[in-house]
């Protein structure tokens, strides 16, 4: 016969040992967490226990699993990653003859930020000033790293070995197009770093930013073309045959490219060869140099500046930039008193005055101013020209008034630069230099 004892015995349930709550971070587990089965008439071993949990998008059943023999038990949890929240896990253990007990606790999975990443696009290659650059959908792939979450994103420039190559700083948008523009006249390569961030922090160690990548930005050089200031015209004396060396004729040399340093050379022809013994030339620096062979004339001669193309593609030469050499020719002037025929002391009479150029080339032209002697007040008059012979022109000068009767000499000076003098009657005379350039 039982007693009340015994039949209290094999009516009891088996007992289960408390686990306390625990918390892990997002994208790790728990593992073995102890517990203790006892049952007062089966034996520990025969003790079965089972586990529930109660939120499976963070902790399916499948990932609460039971290990440890007799007595002494383990329940290791695995969370499904990039996942947070809390889930309620229950473990019953029943003997055989289903009698059996729970005890429950608590799994909080706390949120922790995975790294952005993207995929880079490829390295670029453009032409020296080429202008803004837009590459739509450059870097692709682009993720926040945390599917429970929505992310505010920005692409961050980490480092740039060669800044001074653009003038707009390359970026990238969220949409991951990149921008940028070179600087002008400026070739080379820069290497650029670039990383993606979020904003999720970096709490329980979150990871906020992607590990860097690299890619390349290529300027290739353009050659541009030079340039340079021609100087003045050059007007000689009559007869000159010596060197003529002009240091600095030409100025503000430049080849066009800032980054190069690059071999220029002008270029330099005429039109009137038969006027120099050293044809006219002008050296990298400037310096032009030529020889006349005392002809009188004017020279048309055009001058271009050429590189030799090592900043990148076919040498490149500057517009032509004309200008004069002109050796002065010695002109035949005339003067002849026209009315009256008697000077009179005191009383205007005309004179005429003709200038001709030996050489058909240059056109006298300018003014003519007639003082009679001794000291009379000069008469300025203007030259125009007349059909024959070529290159000829005169002026009447009136209201010439002589100081004294006898005196009939008159003094005429070309342009303020040459000086006759003539006697009664007709008289020509050659002049010793001629004035400024006849055209």
């Amino acid at each position: 016969v039982l007693s009340g004892a015994d039949i209290g015995e094999l009516t009891a349930p088996p007992g289960i040992s408390k686990i306390a709550d625990i918390s892990i971070n997002e994208d790790s587990s728990a593992s073995s967490l102890p517990f203790s089965v006892n049952d007062l008439q089966t034996a520990a071993a025969e003790l079965t226990v089972a586990s529930t949990s109660s939120n499976l998008a963070l902790l399916p059943n499948a990932n609460v699993v039971l290990g440890g023999t007799g007595g002494n038990r383990v329940v290791s949890l695995t969370p499904m990653l990039n996942a947070s929240g809390s889930s309620t896990i229950t473990l019953t253990v029943t003997d055989v003859i289903a009698l059996s007990d729970t005890q429950s606790f608590v799994l909080t999975v706390n949120p922790v930020n995975d790294a952005p990443s993207f995929i880079a696009g490829a390295n670029q290659t453009v032409l020296e000033d080429a202008g803004p650059q837009s590459i739509a959908g450059w870097a692709n792939t682009i993720d926040d790293g945390d599917p429970e979450a929505l992310q505010n994103l920005s692409f961050t420039i980490v480092s740039n070995s060669n800044p001074a190559l653009f003038n707009v700083a390359p970026a990238i948008s969220v949409a991951g197009t990149l921008s940028y523009a070179a600087a002008a006249n400026v070739s080379g390569t820069a290497t650029i770093a670039l990383a993606l961030n979020d904003d999720g922090g970096t709490a329980n160690g979150g990871i906020n930013q992607s590990v860097p990548q690299n890619f390349t930005i290529t300027v290739s050089p353009v050659n541009d073309a030079p340039s340079f200031a021609a100087g003045a015209a050059q007007v000689l004396p009559p007869s000159t045959a010596a060197l003529q060396t002009i240091s600095n004729w030409a100025t503000a040399i430049s080849d066009g490219d800032a980054d190069f340093v690059q071999s220029l050379t002008f270029n330099v022809t005429n039109d009137r060869s038969s006027m120099f013994t050293t044809q006219p030339a002008v050296a990298a620096n400037g310096t032009l140099t030529f020889t006349p062979n005392g002809t009188a004339g004017l020279a048309n001669i055009s001058v271009t500046l050429t590189d030799d193309a090592s900043a990148g593609g076919a040498a490149l030469s500057t517009p032509p930039q004309t200008f004069s050499i002109i050796v002065r020719g010695v002109p035949d002037v005339t003067i002849e008193q026209r009315s009256p025929a008697a000077t009179v002391v005191g009383e205007p009479f005309s004179v005429r005055v003709r200038v001709r150029n030996p050489s058909s080339t240059f056109q006298a032209t300018g003014m003519i101013t007639v003082t009679p002697l001794p000291s009379g007040d000069a008469v300025q008059c203007t030259l125009a020209p007349i059909a024959a012979p070529t290159g000829t022109a005169e002026a009447i000068c009136n209201n010439v008034i002589s100081p004294i009767a006898t005196a009939k000499l008159i003094l005429a000076s070309y342009n303020g630069d040459a000086v006759f003098q003539s006697g009664e009657g007709v008289s020509a005379h050659p002049v010793e230099k001629a004035a400024t350039r006849l055209t």
